[in-house]
């Protein structure tokens, strides 16, 4: 898996234009990936961009190949959710079968980077929980990513859903 930044441009202000070139080079990512078997997941981001599962979704319907997915940051879904005042699960159910790999780091609100573990408002367990238990459809790993600042975690890969095929009710 080759986890990719869901920016289009991080210094300045995206346009069109950025966005354009988002999607092309990531059309071209994408049939690079499928040419030697790599699966590609995007991070959802601290910026307006991606940083929601929503918002990646756009861009893996467009691409619409099966080795463009989705690595949702809880932490930063998390701030996003509190920002758009949503529910990060119903936000993660947009992306069902198509998250690969989950990354749990701490943040607060509007802080997103060197959060110590267990000092931030993630919740943690009920993100893995949740993962298991909302979105298994059938057996598959998924990754999980812990980024720890200050103290040891230990982290274990757990079972996610299925790969949602193209035309799946669930998203027409």
């Amino acid at each position: 898996i080759i986890q990719l930044a869901g920016y289009d441009v991080y210094y300045e202000s995206s346009t069109y234009d950025t966005k354009k070139r988002f999607l092309d080079n990531l059309r071209k990512a994408a049939a690079m990936a499928e040419k030697t078997g790599v699966l590609l997941g995007f991070e959802t981001m601290e910026t307006e961009f991606m940083n929601t599962v929503e918002k990646a979704m756009k861009y893996v319907c467009l691409v619409d190949s099966p080795y463009l997915q989705i690595y949702p940051d809880i932490g930063n879904l998390t701030n996003a959710a509190v920002t758009y005042k949503q529910d990060i699960y119903d936000d993660m159910a947009l992306g069902k079968g198509h998250l690969i790999a989950m990354h749990l780091k701490e943040t607060v609100p509007g802080k997103f980077r060197e959060i110590p573990f267990g000092e931030g408002y993630v919740d943690f367990e009920k993100a893995v929980r949740k993962v298991r238990t909302v979105f298994l459809t059938q057996r598959r790993e998924l990754n999980v990513e812990i980024i720890i600042v200050g103290k040891f975690l230990r982290s274990n890969n757990i079972t996610l859903g299925r790969w949602v095929k193209k035309n799946d009710p669930a998203f027409v």
